[in-house]
């Protein structure tokens, strides 16, 4: 069966009522609920309705106000329980990061009925963003998922970020985000294993947890879950090995100390200074004389005082 109330000014009277009939009625399948202001309990009303139905195939709730209703964690529960529905249309309903950030990783890991999958128009924040974008680029074939138009620089520095998770962790299950994050980096740890990050230490209500190294782990929905986030560090690489001596005449030594056994060797390298001399500069400052200058010099030395 489909419903069509499109931009029919919906009250709150309206939204909780639909949303009690949607409750108990299998027989509504597919339902268009766009502009019409739906938000607070009536919202509230809406998602109550679709984590109880089994039936419902497709849910256009675009250019509403669902994002300020105090259950809007829960459409990512819906998400995750849902084995029926196909298309879920939440644009322009002022979703901001945290809820953005539940609804892509609750698509990306345990949702596999939503083909269709619609957030545009929202502020959807910088870990929105980043989930959306893991979703996109690992989307089933065949899903379309579009986040147009939204805000990815609002930033709410409460929230925990998976892209610096290196740290210890106590979390509550049953806050929606703190589940999902669990959710989000045990993935990280299975799937990126150029980082080769590991839960440490996993305990859930101060018991050891053991899961699964590979494939799919449902996070529990109650309790307090603890673990250290980790990325070893890259182990220091062996030192490389010497490079073998270089082959030269004589043996099998390292260039330097070739070069040192040459130049001994050569003839030239074993003389004195003395021996790299002519035989005219060998002789003393006198043989370079005449005989009458020789005579003469001998006469000055004679009758020198000294």
């Amino acid at each position: 069966t489909h419903l069509s109330l499109k931009d029919n000014r919906l009250v709150l009277e309206g939204a909780v009522a639909l949303g009690e009939t949607l409750s108990y009625n299998p027989n509504l399948q597919d339902i268009d609920l766009s502009w019409n202001s739906i938000r607070g309990a009536g919202a509230d009303a809406l998602v109550g309705a679709a984590l109880e139905s089994h039936s419902l195939r497709s849910l256009k709730l675009g250019w509403n106000s669902i994002g300020g209703c105090d259950r809007v964690d829960d459409w990512g529960q819906v998400l995750e329980n849902t084995t029926s529905l196909t298309l879920l249309d939440l644009s322009q309903n002022h979703i901001v990061e945290r809820t953005a950030f539940i609804l892509a990783t609750a698509l990306l890991e345990t949702n596999a009925s939503v083909r269709m999958f619609n957030l545009s128009n929202n502020p959807v924040g910088v870990l929105g963003g980043y989930a959306l974008q893991r979703l996109r680029d690992n989307i089933a074939a065949g899903r379309v998922v579009e986040f147009d138009s939204c805000n990815f620089l609002a930033h709410d520095p409460s929230l925990l970020d998976p892209r610096k998770p290196h740290r210890k962790y106590k979390l509550n299950m049953t806050v929606p985000y703190e589940r999902r994050f669990v959710s989000a980096l045990y993935q990280m740890a299975c799937n990126d294993f150029t980082q080769a990050h590991t839960l440490k230490d996993l305990r859930h209500n101060g018991s050891s947890l053991t899961v699964p190294e590979t494939g799919w782990w449902v996070v529990p929905k109650d309790g307090i879950i603890e673990f250290e986030f980790l990325r070893p560090r890259p182990q220091t690489p062996p030192p490389e090995p010497e490079q073998p001596p270089r082959e030269v005449k004589g043996g099998s030594l390292a260039p330097s100390r070739a070069v040192s056994r040459l130049a001994s060797e050569s003839p030239t390298a074993k003389r004195s200074p003395t021996a790299m001399q002519s035989p005219t500069a060998k002789q003393s400052p006198t043989a370079m004389l005449s005989p009458t200058a020789k005579q003469g010099v001998s006469l000055l030395a004679a009758e020198s005082p000294d």
